[in-house]
Order: C-alpha cells, then structure tokens, then sequence
C-alpha cells in the first residue's frame, strides 16, 4: 500500500510538472515562455544535481548509518555554492528574465532540502507518508500557479507561488523526518559519505546533463520558439525519466533486502524481467507517438507546437529505452557499482554530442538534430547499463 502511494504521489508530480508547461503554453505567451523556462531549467537542473553529493542514494544504501547532521550540513554546503554560481551565471549572460530564474531557484532549493528528508523518511518504510506529501506537493503547485498564471499572466508569478508551495511541503517533510530518532555512530562521516557520494555524484551530475543536452544544443542553434517547441513534444522524454526515477526510489529497498537475502543473482534477474516488461510497454507507446503525436500536440498546446513526423518519430524511439534504464541503475546502487555508472553516462553524452555534431556538420534540421541528440543518448546508456549489470 504505501509503495503504491508512493508511486501514485511521485506520478502526480510529474503530471503536475507537465501541466505547468501546457499552462505556459496556453496562458503565458504560448511557445516563447515554454522556451525560457525550458532553458533556466535546463541550466540549473545540472548544477543543483551536483549539489545533491548523492546523498540520497547514499543515504538510503550505505549499511554504516553516520550522524544525520552529518547529511543536512553538506546539504547546506551544496545548495549555497549551487544557488551563487547560478545567480552569477543568470546575472552575468542576462540569459533569461531575472524574476523568472530567480522564482526557479527559490523551487529547486526547496526541493532539495525535501529530496533529503525523503531519504530520512524513506529509510524507515514511511512509504505512504511521502505519497501524501508529493500529492499535495503536486496539487498545491497547480493550484497556486494556476491562480496566479488566471490573475496575471505571468510565468514568474506562477513559479513563484510554485515556489511557495515547495517550501512548504519541504518544511512539513522536515517535520516528519524528524521523528526518526537520530543515529548513533561515533563517526562524523563526512569523508566516507562523499567518498561514497562521489561516483553517484558523477554519475547523477551526467544524467541531468544529458537529460538537457538537446534543450542546450537546440537553444545554440534557434530561437526560444524552436526551443519551446521541442520541450513540449520532449516532455515525454521527461515523463519517462520520471517514472524511471519513481521505480529507482520505490525499487532500491526491496532491490537491497533481496541482495542480502538471497544473493546478487536473484536481484540481476529481477531486474531483468523488470526491464524487459517496461521495454515493451514503452514501445507500445512509442509506436503511439510517432503515429499520432503530431496532431494531438497540436490540440494540447496550440497550433504552432505541432512537431514534423521525422524529429516526432525520432523522439519516439528514444522513449524505449529509458525507463529500462532505471531498473539497472537501481541494480548497480544496491551492489555499489557507482562508478561504473559514471562511465556509462561518459558514454551517453559522448555518443549524444556526437550524434548533435554530425547531424550539424550534415545540415540536419534544428529540431532533427535535438531529437538525434535525444535518441543517441538514450539508447547508449542504455547499452552501457545492460553491459555493466550482465557482468558478475
């Protein structure tokens, strides 16, 4: 029960996420603000991933449990430099609207004190208790950005009151978290946690990275229309990572009780059969898309957010792959092979950029050129995490 409602509430947010963009799309200048949001998000998704340390895979796999302090002080040490280096960088390019990135960043700070105290909770099998708290994270969010989007028309204000509700679902986690007694290990911990943290870091940092690299690579060869374009037919991409990453979070204790239970071979078959069952499902999907993709854009988010039929299909075939993807991730963390998990997302950027570069050189489309982008990668760690968890 409380995995299903862990599931439900990790589920919401990521409709809730989508609903945002088609807010935009209708209520706030249509693809131009799906396009700046898209690009802060592109930006600053990446450097708060690295701010994470990991701590939440760490937190949650590590069998040495050191002080909670221990996790919440480099949590505070991660944000500052995060949230400075972006303020730096927005104030510097004049990239985007000022109150727009800054509305942006007041959410993901908020969210990453939040994704910390889920670790806390999670810990301790309180699986219903964060489905409660990410639904009403997920219907708060929609709620207030609606309101604010009905009375003024504006992204900023809209991220703001996202903001706001954000914060407080992050204070009523740390509420929750707190009742968790606190642990008892002599050992501050820091050195062996971001020892731990590190190729997760790595690994973690890489993935949001290539996550946004067709976002980046179009928005340097069109205009944020283009872009907006591209990130709203993308969004499937998005949603697949999504419930990719809620099976990770849902997976990874069950995953590690089987390890230490019954031993590394039942837990690789598992995984296998997992993966198998979500690469057909996806690709059932994916055959939806790309037949009927273009005209159900066109009535969801308007006129001008229709996709041509090679980039939709392309977009398409990178959707198989990836919730896949998770089910060997989440393998990988319980049998603490992080760092291989690096090289597999070396892997999926490498081949990306590439595929981005000759499409380019060729003179691919803007928009052909994301989506190859998109299904180099995709596929490519894919293989890698198929390659890495095979090997005994």
């Amino acid at each position: 029960m409380g995995g299903a409602l862990l599931a439900v509430g990790s589920m919401s947010w990521a409709v809730a996420q989508w609903l945002l963009v088609w807010m935009f799309a209708r209520f706030a200048g249509g693809a131009d603000a799906v396009g700046e949001y898209a690009l802060v998000l592109s930006i600053a998704t990446p450097v708060f991933t690295v701010a994470q340390f990991g701590l939440r895979t760490v937190y949650l796999s590590l069998r040495v449990e050191y002080p909670w302090r221990t996790y919440l002080t480099l949590r505070v040490i991660g944000t500052t430099a995060a949230t400075a280096l972006l303020i730096a960088y927005f104030v510097a390019t004049e990239a985007a609207d000022p109150a727009v990135w800054a509305a942006l960043l007041a959410v993901k700070v908020a969210d990453l004190f939040f994704d910390l105290w889920q670790a806390r909770i999670q810990r301790t099998n309180r699986l219903a208790a964060l489905g409660v708290l990410n639904i009403a994270n997920s219907v708060g969010t929609i709620a207030l950005a609606g309101v604010a989007l009905a009375t003024t028309g504006s992204v900023a204000v809209a991220l703001a009151a996202s903001a706001l509700v954000s914060i407080g679902v992050a204070l009523a986690g740390r509420q929750l978290a707190a009742s968790r007694p606190s642990e008892s290990h002599g050992d501050r911990g820091y050195r062996e946690i971001l020892r731990a943290g590190a190729p997760t870091t790595v690994s973690e940092s890489l993935a949001a990275f290539a996550s946004y690299l067709p976002v980046l690579v179009l928005s340097l060869l069109a205009d944020e229309t283009l872009v907006g374009v591209f990130a709203a037919a993308a969004y499937i991409l998005t949603f697949a990572n999504l419930v990719g990453a809620i099976l990770k979070n849902v997976l990874i204790t069950p995953f590690r009780q089987t390890l230490e239970s019954v031993g590394e071979d039942h837990v690789r078959h598992r995984a296998h059969r997992l993966a198998l069952g979500l690469g057909a499902a996806s690709s059932v999907a994916a055959l939806t898309v790309a037949l009927f993709g273009g005209p159900v854009l066109r009535v969801i988010y308007g006129p001008e957010f229709e996709m041509p039929e090679v980039p939709l299909i392309l977009l398409a075939v990178a959707v198989i792959p990836i919730a896949s993807s998770y089910i060997y991730s989440t393998f990988l963390n319980v049998t603490h092979r992080f760092s291989g998990q690096a090289w597999i997302w070396v892997l999926a950027l490498t081949i990306g950029i590439l595929a981005g570069a000759i499409s380019a050189v060729v003179g691919v489309g803007p928009l052909e050129t994301a989506c190859a982008v998109a299904l180099a990668s995709s596929w490519a760690r894919f293989g890698g995490a198929l390659i890495l968890a095979c090997r005994r």
